[in-house]
């Protein structure tokens, strides 16, 4: 099921990522209600219709508390709320419920201790973004997982899902929790 849910995320940024990148010189070309910082690095936006995916790095202190206000009150200026729990997974709550999540990222050599912050906002129209950053951190099987990250580098991606796209998305996942 888990798989099955994964796939369905991934079909996601892989369709709003299908878009051409362009590299902004301001937030005022981004999509309503999304702020990207004036020290933020590397940013990339792609867009394919009402479809959007923004990247950006930054240097800031785990956990990002003033970053993710600023980003909560933005959304929330442009009508959006807090989805306490995962849209495309409504059984698990959302890092506005639980905060930040650590794993051991073992696709990846060496492996990375990684501290993820996920979760989504949702207008009345049902527009859906979704914020997700993350630090990567060095791991050792011999001194394990850090309890916060070794470094402030901060990466984020949001993704802006129009409501038809959100609404059938939400469709499928739930037809997909469903079945046996």
């Amino acid at each position: 099921m888990k798989l099955y849910l994964f796939a369905i995320l991934s079909m996601c940024w892989i369709f709003v990522g299908c878009g051409r990148t362009t590299a902004l010189p301001t937030s005022s070309h981004l999509p309503p209600g999304l702020t990207v910082p004036q020290d933020a690095t590397d940013l990339k936006v792609r867009r394919e219709g009402e479809s959007a995916e923004v990247d950006y790095n930054l240097w800031r202190a785990f956990p990002s508390d003033a970053l993710l206000r600023e980003i909560d009150g933005a959304l929330a200026k442009q009508g959006f709320s807090k989805m306490a729990m995962d849209w495309l997974n409504p059984t698990m709550p959302s890092s506005h419920s639980q905060g930040w999540k650590s794993f051991i990222d073992g696709r990846r050599r060496p492996e990375v201790a990684v501290h993820r912050w996920l979760a989504e906002w949702k207008n009345a129209s049902g527009e859906v973004v979704v914020y997700e950053l993350t630090y990567r951190s060095s791991y050792s099987a011999l001194s394990g997982s850090p309890e916060v990250p070794d470094n402030d580098h901060l990466s984020v991606a949001i993704a802006c899902v129009p409501a038809a796209r959100a609404k059938a998305m939400m469709s499928a996942a739930k037809q997909m929790t469903s079945t046996p």
